[in-house]
């Protein structure tokens, strides 16, 4: 049988073309899902990486009028470390 016959035999099976139009709607949902999923995990980072840039404006702040880095810790929730990390980078700037 030529392959041009076998082409016709498939696209008059009505069952090949369910199966066929099946798949299709399966890639499409995953596709769906997996944009769903990369638009959510987005705004996540995003709003995490927000809050994060909020919280580091505030302690640069908290460290120009002063404050002591135990109040900043306690506040903020930030370790020391992370605390030197943004006076130096405010110092630099």
């Amino acid at each position: 049988m030529s392959a041009n016959r076998l082409i016709e035999k498939f696209m008059n099976d009505e069952e090949a073309n369910e199966m066929f139009s099946m798949e299709n709607k399966i890639k499409e949902t995953g596709m769906s899902i997996g944009r769903a999923e990369g638009r959510t995990e987005g705004r996540i980072e995003g709003r995490a990486e927000g809050s994060a840039n909020e919280k580091n404006s505030i302690v640069q702040k908290m460290l120009k009028r002063n404050c002591d880095y135990s109040f900043i810790s306690e506040m903020t929730g930030l370790s020391t470390p992370e605390i030197e990390t943004l006076q130096q980078k405010l110092i630099t700037t």
